[in-house]
């Protein structure tokens, strides 16, 4: 508040009191400095007197024992000379006993001054009296006589004078110091009476109305927005307590706003909340279309040996006739469940994942969650020359619910195969440990690590490039993993590489599992058959152990020698080792892909690219798209025709 608009009535009541304190006090002090000092004069006034009496004492025994002295000395000298000297010496005695009668004397001082005067006129008519006396010995005593009772009588008024003129000074000793001890009474009794005035104002006028301000503060605290205090005495405190109360009825309107803004927030929380349910179906719709051109791949290399295999089966029907069951069983029929098998759970797995289900949290089988993940993300691997390794525990229920359980582990495969992209031989380990009431699955990588693990939960953090992540996918498993009741924990690898860690907890192993999971089979492999040498040969690069057996069977049609390599250095070490005809290879395969070997052939094999055959089932690469584009014959897209296929072998081979 400015000062000009401070009312200054506690300041002027608090002022006055203090000085009618101080006055009082000073009123006092000088009250009992006059006292003082009036009996400090009146001490210094009898001091004077007593040093004054006895210096008229000594004049009086002087002029006394000079009178002696003259009296002794008169038969050595004339009258003429005697009589001044002792008149001399008489008047100084006379002057000093009339001295005292100017005093104040008690009466037994006077009686005993008087005797004084009596013995030394008695002493003087001795004197005279011998100076005519012819016989002068026996009035030489009665002087001395005389003489001693004068000298007896002063000495005994001079102590009788002092002994009063000592009481009176003692007497204003004490006196002082009464003076003394009552000032020093009145100050503390000046200070207590002041001091329990002070208190008792302050108290009434500040303590109390501050002890009501701090009360009504509190209660406000407490949410008592209703609280007043009143008003008080003082003008200071009636301006606080306006204030106050204004604060209160501010209060009090703010939190019926906040009141009405809550509710406002509880809608839009339910809002927030249904748009978080949309917002993870739209994260995984995100995740099935990341996943989209992978999985086409992997549908198109069963799809092609389905395709294969049926038309091989129907053409060895057609050219032999009837043939052993076996031998069909063996040769064409298995390879097609297999395969057909195969696609059918890849679909399955992707359709399980991808649907929409009510989020109920309940006992789910833990393995069959994973086996989903990484059915749907280990080809991916692969084709990205990387590993994907699991060690499950069989039987494991957890709480959790299913789909957004496998999008949380979903989500991390897809970090580690981004973080391990460009690096061989890198593999993301899987494993699962139970701990009392909960079981840790541990998802180590041999990537480069996360630059800051205390931020990867953050919303929209990312460190991926602009397009290639939403930054969400951390923080939704985050949540998810929350909702059930466990944690989740990202850090780095002393060795290298990330390690995020899912806390989960677990349920009875007698519980119901909450829903149904995908079935997850192993997929076949086979191995190649030997077929006999022919007079042309062509070199099949296949990752795909059915793909390798399905071409050496269709090639066998064409009467050729057919050459299989599971890689790219392995059809490396083949063509070092001898020359062949026709190079036909798949595109994505782990490690180098078949864009590398053909930039190889390109470089080592010049003569060979006109006779370079790619067949593949991803229709999305671009390099691919250019190289269709400029030798459209030279690309078979999966699933294929047996027919077509072995037609664009032909032609190139011609």
């Amino acid at each position: 508040m400015p000062r000009r608009l401070v009312d200054r009535s506690l300041r002027t009541r608090l002022l006055v009191s203090g000085t009618l304190v101080l006055t009082s006090v000073i009123v006092a002090l000088g009250v009992l400095g006059a006292s003082n000092e009036r009996m400090r004069l009146d001490l210094t006034t009898a001091t004077r007197s007593i040093l004054d009496e006895q210096q008229i004492a000594n004049r009086i025994i002087g002029g006394v024992m000079q009178q002696l002295v003259a009296v002794a000395t008169m038969e050595d000298r004339a009258d003429s000379l005697f009589r001044p000297d002792f008149d001399a010496a008489g008047a100084i005695v006379y002057n000093g006993l009339q001295s005292y009668l100017f005093r104040d004397l008690s009466g037994d001082e006077r009686h005993q001054l008087e005797q004084v005067k009596e013995e030394h006129q008695r002493m003087e008519v001795a004197a005279v009296r011998m100076t005519h006396a012819p016989d002068r010995q026996a009035l030489r005593s009665a002087l001395a006589l005389h003489s001693t009772d004068l000298l007896n009588a002063m000495n005994g008024f001079l102590r009788m004078r002092e002994a009063n003129l000592q009481a009176l000074a003692d007497r204003q000793e004490q006196a002082i110091l009464r003076l003394r001890i009552a000032g020093v009474l009145l100050l503390l009794l000046f200070g207590t009476v002041g001091g329990w005035l002070s208190m008792r104002f302050v108290r009434r006028r500040v303590t109390d109305p501050l002890a009501q301000l701090a009360d009504a503060a509190d209660r406000i605290g407490h949410g008592e927005l209703t609280t007043r205090v009143p008003a008080g005495h003082d003008r200071e405190f009636q301006s606080l307590a306006i204030a106050f109360n204004s604060m209160s009825e501010r209060l009090a309107r703010a939190q019926g706003a906040l009141a009405s803004r809550n509710d406002e927030l509880e809608v839009a929380l339910e809002q927030v909340r249904a748009t978080q349910a949309e917002l993870v179906q739209s994260e995984k719709l995100g995740a099935v279309g990341r996943m989209t051109a992978g999985l086409a791949h992997e549908l198109n290399n069963p799809l092609a040996s389905v395709l294969g295999y049926g038309e091989m089966l129907a053409a060895h029907l057609r050219e032999r006739g009837a043939t052993a069951p076996e031998e069909l069983a063996e040769r064409f029929v298995s390879p097609l469940v297999r395969e057909a098998t195969r696609a059918r759970l890849l679909v399955r797995s992707l359709l399980h994942f991808s649907r929409r289900a009510a989020p109920e949290i309940g006992p789910v089988c833990l393995q069959s969650a994973l086996d989903v993940v990484i059915g749907l993300r280990r080809g991916a691997f692969k084709q990205a020359g990387l590993h994907l390794e699991a060690e499950l525990v069989p039987g494991l229920l957890v709480i959790a619910e299913q789909q957004r359980l496998q999008a949380v582990f979903l989500n991390i495969c897809n970090n580690a195969l981004h973080a391990m992209r460009g690096r061989k031989d890198g593999t993301l380990r899987i494993t699962v440990v139970e701990s009392d009431a909960f079981v840790d699955v541990r998802c180590e990588d041999d990537g480069p690590g996360i630059t800051s693990p205390e931020r990867v939960f953050e919303p929209f953090y990312t460190t991926k490039e602009a397009g290639e992540g939403t930054g969400l996918g951390l923080a939704l498993s985050r949540r998810f993993v929350m909702d059930f009741g466990g944690g989740i924990q990202a850090s780095n690898r002393d060795q290298g590489g990330a390690c995020l860690t899912v806390r989960l907890r677990l349920a009875d192993s007698d519980a119901q599992v909450s829903s149904p999971v995908a079935e997850q089979g192993s997929l076949p492999t086979a191995h190649p058959g030997e077929t006999p040498a022919p007079r042309r040969s062509v070199l099949v690069v296949e990752d795909e152990p059915e793909l390798r057996r399905l071409s050496a069977l269709m090639l066998a049609r064409l009467d050729v020698e057919v050459l299989l390599a599971g890689d790219v250095p392995a059809a490396r070490e083949v063509l070092n080792r001898r020359e062949v005809d026709l190079i036909v290879s798949d595109v994505k395969m782990p490690g180098e892909s078949g864009i590398d070997f053909y930039a190889w052939i390109q470089e080592q094999r010049p003569a060979m690219t006109s006779r370079f055959l790619f067949v593949t089932g991803d229709l999305t690469m671009p390099e691919l798209g250019e190289f269709a584009a400029e030798h459209p014959m030279a690309v078979i897209h999966k699933p294929f025709e047996v027919q077509d296929y072995l037609q664009r072998v032909r032609s190139i081979l011609a």
